[in-house]
């Protein structure tokens, strides 16, 4: 079982060393799923398409919220 500590932080513009351990954690949890054998390149891609999704997940329960909130404040509630 892979465990990653949440206050490691595996990515970060200039640093490097925690991207290349961020690829290492990417091979070594989508590898088995795989076929063939997957280049760092193709794990840099797999972390940040990951990285890409979650943000715009993110961005859309922030809309949401926004929007519920100027809902909530002008008595037109909505149900969730």
């Amino acid at each position: 079982m892979i465990r990653v500590d949440k206050a490691e932080n595996l990515s970060g513009p200039g640093r490097p060393e925690t991207n290349e351990a961020l690829v290492d954690l990417t091979l070594e949890v989508w590898q088995p799923l795989y076929q063939r054998q997957l280049s760092r390149e193709d794990a840099r891609q797999i972390a940040e398409n990951l990285t890409g999704f979650f943000r715009v997940l993110l961005r859309w329960k922030a809309m949401n919220a926004a929007r519920r909130a100027e809902e909530a404040s002008s008595g037109d509630l909505v149900a969730a």
